[in-house]
């Protein structure tokens, strides 16, 4: 879940330039782990405190008489998406930072998962479904071309399809939403092939995240992430949308990475 939520892209970005030269995006090379804390003890702790008052006098008081230091009220009520940035397989020297009740336990029950994410050229989050939460996805550098599918009876018949996928492209500082439950992929596409940065907001601290594709005969689980290595592309083209498929053809033979 933990790999899953990451690969969602959301969070609270610093103010942009207003002019000048682009913002930077995180280097395209390796990101060293940052691992994740273990707070399962104080989650189930504060699942079990009678009252919403009750919980935040355990994340932020001394036991209710007064509030806790100026450093340990940072650690409590503060995420920095730097310091916790991971390494996503497939995302061509990406990132993602998530904020979720497991490294920020103030998140719990707020109904809200948000990660900042990078992708290089051509990277893909495969086709995914999040069965519990609506996601709002925000570029905030680069671009980033995007597909969804709701439910069949989107069109009234005689349509011959009832369900024709969604598409769009989201340049910086612009967003779109991904209704909870809908087919949705997102790639890099960008023509100068150079690296995105996403925000993704989740409608739930638990979403959920079902990748659709299944692994192909003989394949090496490729299709349990939703986030994939250009070099397995061959591995999971056939699988794609025709769309989808024809984009990440020639997003590689642009970018040179066939």
């Amino acid at each position: 879940m933990k790999a899953l939520a990451a690969a969602l892209v959301v969070g609270t970005v610093q103010a942009l330039p207003q002019s000048g030269a682009p913002t930077p995006v995180p280097s395209a090379s390796p990101v060293p782990m940052t691992p994740l804390p273990n707070n399962d003890d104080l989650l189930a702790k504060l699942k079990t405190d009678s009252s919403a008052i009750k919980r935040y006098q355990r994340l932020l008081t001394n036991n209710g008489e007064e509030l806790l230091g100026q450093e340990d009220l940072a650690k409590a009520t503060v995420l920095d998406f730097q310091a916790t940035r991971i390494p996503v397989v497939g995302s061509q020297g990406g990132s993602n930072s998530p904020a979720f009740p497991g490294n920020l336990p103030i998140l719990l029950d707020s109904g809200l998962n948000i990660n900042f994410a990078t992708l290089g050229p051509c990277g893909l989050f495969l086709p995914h479904v999040h069965p519990r939460a609506n996601e709002f996805f925000v570029v905030v550098e680069g671009e980033v071309d995007f597909g969804y599918m709701l439910e069949i009876g989107l069109l009234n018949p005689p349509a011959p399809n009832p369900n024709p996928e969604i598409t769009g492209k989201l340049t910086k500082h612009k967003g779109t939403v991904f209704p909870q439950g809908s087919v949705h992929w997102q790639i890099n596409d960008s023509e100068d092939c150079t690296s995105t940065a996403v925000y993704t907001f989740l409608s739930s601290d638990d979403p959920g995240s079902t990748a659709i594709l299944q692994s192909p005969a003989g394949g090496n689980g490729t299709m349990r992430k939703r986030l994939v290595d250009m070099e397995e592309v061959d591995d999971v083209r056939p699988l794609l949308p025709p769309q989808l498929a024809d984009t990440v053809t020639k997003c590689l033979a642009r970018c040179k990475k066939n």
